[in-house]
C-alpha cells in the first residue's frame, strides 16, 4: 500500500516536469509517460500507455533508437541522442533524448527511462544559421566587358557590342550619344570629375564605380577605367577605357553583407552557447548565451584558452574532446564548466572543425546547459530509491 502511494506521488511529481519523462519495458512499450511526452506526440497519456516507441517515428529512426537502447542495456551507461518523432497530426518534432537504464530493486535492468526535450525551435535556428553561413561564404560574379572611346565632350565615337548590351541601346542609337544621356546628374558629375582629372594629369584612372541607366530604365552598376586618348600630334582628343558590368557583384556584395548580418544575428542570439577558437584552443568569438550563463564579459574570454572554463580536474576531458575533433570525429559529450562565480554546471557539448584547403580556420563548440536535467535525474533517482525502500 505504501509502495503504491509512493509511486503515485512519484508520478504526480514527474507529471509536472517541463521535460518529457517516459519509461519503457525491454520490448520498448511505454509503461509510463508524463504530460510533456503526451503533448509532444499529440496523444493522451492513456492512449500512449502500452504502445511501442516505434509508433512515433520512422523505421530508420526506430532502428537508431533501438541501437541506443541496446547499448545502454549492454553497458549500463546513459546515452544522449537527437532525432525526430512523428506527432498524431503528421507533423514532426525534434527532440533531445537522454536514455538511462531502468532497474528493479535487485539492480536488474528491466527497461529504460529517459528525459526528452523539444528542440524543434533550436534546430530551426541551427538550420537558419547554417543556411546563412553558406550564403555568407558564397559570392557569385558575372562579368561582361565593354570598350568605349569618347571625344573631349564625352560623346561616344567608338564602342563594341558588349557596351551596347550593357546599355541596352542599338549601335545606331549610341553613336554620338553623350554620357549624360544614360546617367543621372550625380553620376554625370562624378564622371566629369574623373575625366577632368585624367585630362589634367594624363594619368589613367582604374576601377571607378558608376551607376548607369539603361534604355529600359533599369539601373546597372559599372566599373570603368579611363585613359587619355591622344591624336597623332600628341594632343588630347578624348578618352577611352574598359567598362565592366558589376551589377551582379554589387548585388552579391549587398546580399553577402545582408547574409553576414543575419549570420551574426543568429550566432549572437542563438539559444545555445557557441564558442569558436583557433586550432590551439584560444577563444576567437563567443555569443551572448555564453556571457549570460558564464558570467564573464566578452573581453574576459576573447584570447583566453578554452581551458579557462574547465573546472579543476577536468582539463583532460576538454583536451580529449579537442583531440577527437582534430581526429575528424564528431564527439558529443557531457562536460563540466566553471563559471566566473565559481559555480560548476553540466553542459552537453558538440563541435565541428572549419577547414580551408586542409588548414584549420576555427573550431566551433556548441553547448547546452543540462544542469537542470542532471538535477532532475538526481531527483528521480532519489524518488526511485525512496520508492524501492
Amino acid at each position: 500500500m505504501e509502495g503504491k502511494e509512493n509511486r503515485d506521488k512519484f508520478n504526480r511529481l514527474i507529471d509536472n516536469f517541463h521535460e518529457g519523462y517516459y519509461e519503457v519495458n525491454l520490448k520498448g512499450d511505454f509503461i509510463f509517460l508524463n504530460s510533456s511526452i503526451a503533448r509532444m506526440v499529440g496523444y493522451s497519456k492513456e492512449e500512449g500507455l502500452g504502445t511501442s516507441y516505434k509508433k512515433y517515428m520512422s523505421n530508420e529512426t526506430a532502428k537508431k533508437v533501438f541501437d541506443v537502447f541496446h547499448q545502454v542495456y549492454q553497458t549500463g551507461e546513459p546515452l544522449h541522442l537527437e532525432y525526430e518523432i512523428l506527432r498524431r497530426d503528421g507533423t514532426s518534432v525534434a527532440i533531445e533524448n537522454s536514455v538511462y537504464p531502468l532497474k528493479d530493486a535487485r539492480g536488474n535492468i528491466t527497461g529504460f527511462y529517459g528525459l526528452a526535450t523539444d528542440i524543434t525551435e533550436r534546430k530551426r535556428m541551427e538550420n537558419a544559421l547554417r543556411r546563412s553561413e553558406e550564403k555568407y561564404r558564397t559570392i557569385l560574379e558575372s562579368i561582361e566587358d565593354g570598350y568605349y572611346e569618347v571625344d573631349l565632350a564625352g560623346n561616344l565615337t567608338f564602342f563594341n557590342n558588349a557596351l551596347s548590351n550593357i546599355l541596352g541601346y542599338s549601335s545606331e542609337e549610341m553613336m554620338g550619344m553623350n554620357n549624360r544621356e544614360f546617367m543621372d546628374e550625380e553620376n554625370a558629375s562624378n564622371v566629369y570629375k574623373v575625366f577632368n582629372m585624367v585630362f589634367r594629369t594624363g594619368l589613367p584612372s582604374k576601377g571607378v564605380d558608376w551607376e548607369i541607366i539603361r534604355k529600359d530604365r533599369r539601373k546597372r552598376y559599372i566599373e570603368a577605367s579611363v585613359s587619355l586618348a591622344r591624336g597623332s600630334d600628341g594632343r588630347p582628343e578624348g578618352f577611352r577605357g574598359i567598362v565592366r558590368d558589376v551589377t551582379e557583384r554589387k548585388l552579391a556584395e549587398k546580399m553577402l553583407e545582408s547574409a553576414k548580418t543575419r549570420f551574426e544575428s543568429l550566432f549572437e542570439n542563438a539559444n545555445e552557447m557557441i564558442i569558436t577558437t583557433d586550432a590551439e584552443g584560444y577563444i576567437l568569438r563567443v555569443n551572448r548565451k555564453v556571457l549570460e550563463i558564464s558570467g564573464y564579459s566578452r573581453e574576459e574570454l576573447i584570447g583566453e584558452s578554452i581551458l579557462k572554463l574547465a573546472p579543476p580536474g577536468c582539463r583532460g576531458n576538454y583536451i580529449g574532446f579537442w583531440k577527437d575533433l582534430l581526429d575528424g570525429k564528431e564527439p558529443r559529450k557531457e562536460l563540466k564548466a566553471l563559471m566566473k562565480s565559481g559555480e560548476v554546471i553540466y553542459i552537453l557539448v558538440s563541435g565541428s572543425v572549419i577547414r580551408d584547403d586542409g588548414r584549420i580556420m576555427e573550431i566551433q563548440y556548441n553547448a547546452h546547459d543540462i544542469t537542470h536535467i542532471k538535477k532532475a535525474q538526481g531527483t528521480i533517482l532519489r524518488l526511485k530509491d525512496r520508492l524501492n525502500s
